[in-house]
């Protein structure tokens, strides 16, 4: 008969030795290594954008893969090199939750295009695959720069709330040609309420989940759904 911490009770000591150890081996937070990255990745963004473009590539191609390289192969690489977790988050409860957020976020856009359907002019004619191609990058890089990059490791360095904060300064920095875009739509006051509104929203959704990649593919489906409803040829 087994005495309590036995050989039965091993293999138990054994997973919640490996567990720690996978959870404790991340890095210390340092803010050092978000600036860093970011830079570079502003460095890379540029010479990417304006080096595709030069090379022959549209100028949305060229801001595809410059978006795709810069802010979100690079991240991946800089944390996986210094020992940290990509910490993308499950298909569970928190991705279907970030889905859902950014549908909402799409039909309240939708709802604004009877009362000003020359907005969209620009979209139509542009091969409906090829569009949504070139979009993934650069949405899906948005939402992991500002969540798992900014967010999450400011608020291992600050708590919470500055972690919430500071993803909402980096979205809004991310989204500056967006009040450009969107003032024909909301009008210049609408359209800066619209990128806080939705930068403090998802920013406080991944403070409760922890789960980013929800937020990857939802972002990319608001792209999927106007073109879904516009109809481009």
């Amino acid at each position: 008969m087994p005495v309590s911490g036995g050989d039965d009770a091993f293999p138990l000591r054994c997973w919640a030795a490996v567990s720690f150890a996978a959870v404790s081996s991340e890095p210390p937070p340092s803010w050092r290594f978000v600036v860093l990255t970011l830079g570079s990745a502003v460095v890379a963004w540029w010479a990417l954008y304006l080096g595709g473009q030069e090379a022959g590539f549209d100028r949305f191609a060229a801001k595809a893969v410059a978006s795709g390289v810069a802010f979100l192969a690079w991240p991946m690489v800089a944390l996986r090199l210094t020992g940290r977790p990509l910490a993308l988050g499950g298909c569970n409860r928190g991705f279907a939750a970030g889905v859902l957020l950014y549908l909402v976020i799409a039909v309240g856009l939708l709802c604004f295009y009877p009362t000003n359907p020359d907005f969209f002019v620009d979209l139509a004619g542009t091969p409906r695959w090829s569009y949504l191609l070139k979009v993934a990058p650069v949405v899906m890089a948005v939402d992991f720069v500002t969540k798992r990059l900014v967010q999450r490791e400011a608020a291992r360095l600050w708590g919470d709330g500055a972690g919430e904060a500071a993803q909402a300064l980096a979205w809004f920095c991310g989204h500056a040609l967006e009040l450009i875009w969107l003032r024909p739509l909301f009008g210049t006051a609408g359209s800066a309420l619209f990128i806080a509104v939705t930068g403090l929203a998802t920013g406080r959704l991944y403070r409760r989940t922890g789960n980013v990649a929800g937020m990857m593919l939802g972002h990319w489906l608001v792209s999927v759904v106007m073109v879904a409803v516009i109809g481009m040829a």
